[in-house]
């Protein structure tokens, strides 16, 4: 069994950035991984307090998914034939807002896997809890234990034609808001 590692690592600089990884070795088939992207509108999440309000004074928190760390590891069958494991980890920006009475951020992020039709392949949702300690503002969170997706791929065929998105999970409400705000 034949084993290649890369890493992957993106900060979101622009609406949507996609970045492939290249392999550490060099070998007669390079390991590709899928390319990933943390999708523009899903990229910042803000919640307000029950009722009207949408100004400053209203928000509870506020998310933004600033980059992410990942891997890659292909192991290999016999007959060329192998299984891709990639694991992601997005990093998020919490904001505590003034209206922010009890010192908690709800919300949850997904990461989605699709193939080269783009056909979504699996998705998963991760919901967060996240408590902000004293008179704190700010958290930077990352999950100690990424998402793993593996991708079965046939002899000679690369991954690169799969991609990965991530995102916050937004509801119909917040989606509206992100888009007012652009």
């Amino acid at each position: 069994m034949k084993s290649a590692s890369t890493t992957i690592g993106l900060s979101l600089v622009a609406a949507l950035l996609l970045s492939a990884c290249a392999s550490d070795t060099v070998e007669e088939n390079p390991l590709v991984c899928p390319e990933t992207a943390i999708l523009a509108q899903g990229a910042k999440l803000v919640r307000f307090q029950p009722g009207p309000g949408r100004d400053i004074i209203d928000v509870v928190h506020q998310e933004t998914i600033e980059g992410f760390d990942g891997a890659c590891e292909w192991d290999e069958n016999d007959d060329g034939a192998g299984t891709l494991h990639v694991e992601i980890s997005p990093r998020i920006r919490s904001d505590r807002g003034p209206a922010n009475t009890d010192g908690l951020a709800r919300f949850e992020y997904f990461v989605a896997l699709t193939n080269a039709n783009g056909k979504v392949i699996n998705k998963q949702r991760f919901p967060v809890s996240l408590s902000y300690p004293g008179s704190v503002g700010q958290i930077m969170w990352q999950d100690e234990i990424p998402v793993s997706m593996a991708l079965p791929l046939k002899a000679g065929e690369t991954a690169g034609k799969w991609r990965i998105f991530m995102g916050l999970q937004l509801t119909r409400k917040d989606l509206e808001f992100i888009r007012q705000i652009r």
